[in-house]
């Protein structure tokens, strides 16, 4: 079978968005070449795996290149090169179809390429007005409301009505400060989270002394005066600025949030799944690892921006497998587990096809265990199917886990003794940071097998000595576990 990319692009769309693409290809604005059509509908006979015999190179040559040619490995290439170009149009085109702000902006650009300067003034002023109505706290919105105002002030001039554009130039500076804290927020989330991850990045001097002399709490003071519309989310903005700011930011953390909640309508998808994000990670990341009870904001977090349909990463038509995982993480702490499992089984369909069992498997057994339901969570953690290194070792230490809470304390022992062979068999293939979360690991989770199956206490100071180490998988249980033998 032909190797080639356009197979990995194909075997990402879902039924409904492969039927839109055939229609795109069969159209003949878009495509005139009757052998792209062709070898569409051969691969597309071919779905979903895109595999067969119809596919194997000598048969598409004989099929498009009858008589045999010197170059006809080229032009079956050139063919292909063809049919990529023509799924990256559809993509773009449906890139357009979806951003009705793009889109408006870029008919204004035409109009001003064909010299339609009369019809640009209109369509850029009823472009405005609608921005004026819409008030959403947004970059794309920013963007496209300085785009309009830059294409009505173009085809003023051009139209020699430079007089009419007073006003203009006060109304693009406003859009460009409120970008601004927007970006300035956004920017510094990223870096607070990249700290708090262990993976801190270097600041250039010159953006850390811009930073500290930047006095965010009085540009928002100044223009919640001038525009009332954006009050509320601005001071949204301005917390959030002091709470990453903060190391202990609880207090300031709770007063976001009800502001958030209060003004989430008036902002984009994009911004509420970015509001989404900061709130739940402060929890995951921050004050969750100190106070477990701050994950019950973190649960009313998730279930408020759930019921405003607020889970699909921006731009895509699936969830991030970090948040679903997470939700379930934070809800099995409110122990409402009716709620946790239905959710785990009613938005598996948003996970991307490819990990979708994987990711499901994993997050049930991670729940079922939690609930203390051991066989339910070995058939699921026996059901994921696990691709490299990582997964296969991060699902002997769940095998391990769960045989240990089941009191098969001697197929626990059995199944550490296997990892243990597995990672001195795949010794050479071991990235250096798992070499380091394994040395770290298996001593500790040995230690409370062993301790437990003969009866015996743990020291106090290796478990303080425990506590204080890094790289450790599941250091969570292991602890609780040290805990109960001390």
């Amino acid at each position: 079978m032909i190797n080639h990319k356009i197979f990995d692009t194909l075997k990402s769309f879902d039924e409904n968005y492969l039927k839109r693409l055939r229609d795109f290809t069969n159209s003949p604005y878009f495509n005139s070449n009757k052998k792209v059509k062709e070898l569409f509908e051969i691969i597309y006979s071919a779905k979903p795996e895109f595999t067969g015999k119809k596919l194997e190179k000598k048969n598409l040559i004989a099929k498009f290149f009858p008589v045999k040619e010197k170059n006809s490995e080229q032009l079956l290439k050139n063919l292909f090169s063809e049919l990529s170009g023509l799924v990256k149009d559809f993509l773009v085109h449906n890139g357009l179809q979806r951003n009705e702000y793009v889109r408006e902006n870029l008919y204004l650009d035409e109009l001003f390429y064909l010299s339609k300067f009369s019809d640009g003034v209109k369509q850029s002023n009823n472009l405005i007005a609608k921005y004026k109505g819409d008030q959403l706290f947004s970059p794309h919105y920013f963007d496209s409301y300085s785009k309009a105002i830059s294409n009505l002030s173009r085809c003023l001039y051009m139209e020699g009505r430079s007089f009419e554009t007073e006003g203009l130039s006060e109304k693009s500076y406003e859009i460009f400060i409120l970008k601004f804290i927007y970006d300035f927020i956004d920017l510094k989330n990223s870096v607070a989270l990249y700290d708090k991850s262990g993976n801190a990045i270097e600041i250039p001097e010159f953006i850390t002394k811009f930073q500290n002399s930047f006095n965010l709490a009085e540009i928002v003071e100044s223009l919640k005066k001038y525009n009332r519309n954006y009050a509320g989310i601005l001071d949204a903005y301005s917390d959030m600025d002091e709470m990453l700011g903060r190391e202990d930011n609880s207090e300031i953390f709770l007063k976001l949030k009800q502001k958030v909640f209060a003004n989430i309508d008036k902002v984009s998808y994009e911004e509420k799944y970015f509001l989404y994000t900061v709130l739940t990670n402060n929890v995951y990341s921050n004050l969750g690892a100190a106070k477990p009870e701050y994950y019950k904001d973190a649960f009313e977090i998730v279930k408020f921006f759930l019921e405003k349909e607020v889970f699909l990463y921006p731009g895509s038509p699936y969830m991030l497998t970090l948040n679903y995982e997470n939700i379930a993480s934070c809800s099995s702490f409110m122990e409402d587990n009716v709620w946790t499992e239905n959710f785990l089984i009613e938005y598996k369909k948003f996970l991307n096809p490819e990990l979708r069992d994987m990711i499901f498997n994993k997050s049930m057994a991670s729940f079922k265990l939690g609930i203390r339901e051991f066989d339910d969570a070995l058939k699921y953690i026996n059901c994921y199917k696990a691709g490299d290194v990582y997964e296969k070792v991060y699902v002997k230490f769940y095998i391990i886990i769960i045989f240990y809470e089941k009191g098969d304390l001697e197929r626990s022992l059995y199944e550490l003794d296997t990892l243990l062979h597995y990672v001195n068999y795949n010794d050479d293939k071991l990235p250096k940071n798992l070499e380091a979360v394994l040395r770290n690991t298996v001593p500790a989770l040995k230690k409370v097998i062993t301790t437990k199956a003969n009866y015996k206490k743990i020291d106090y100071a290796d478990f303080k000595a425990f506590q204080e180490t890094p790289n450790i998988y599941f250091k969570n249980w292991i602890i609780k576990k040290m805990e109960e033998l001390l």
